[in-house]
């Protein structure tokens, strides 16, 4: 995360339930395939693996997506 997003102070995510998108969650694979194939291959945990709610929380946190209000308002409008 610090090669693709810059060194930043980074606060470990409260532990609770967390809701996942799939399709986020395979961006993140794709986007971080050698981390994630790494995290995988350990039978146990290790310092290097990828911790998937922190990468999940940081990942939406960090990435910069053009805001569309057309789009969003489609997602949420009810009156459809």
């Amino acid at each position: 995360y610090n090669k693709h997003f810059g060194y930043t102070r980074r606060k470990v995510i409260a532990h609770m339930p967390h809701f996942l998108d799939r399709d986020i969650m395979q961006q993140m694979q794709n986007e971080f395939a050698a981390e994630w194939e790494e995290t995988s291959s350990h039978r146990f945990r290790s310092p290097s693996d990828m911790q998937f709610a922190f990468s999940y929380f940081w990942y939406l946190m960090e990435q910069k997506k053009p805001f569309n209000c057309e789009e969003q308002f489609q997602l949420l409008d009810t009156d459809r």
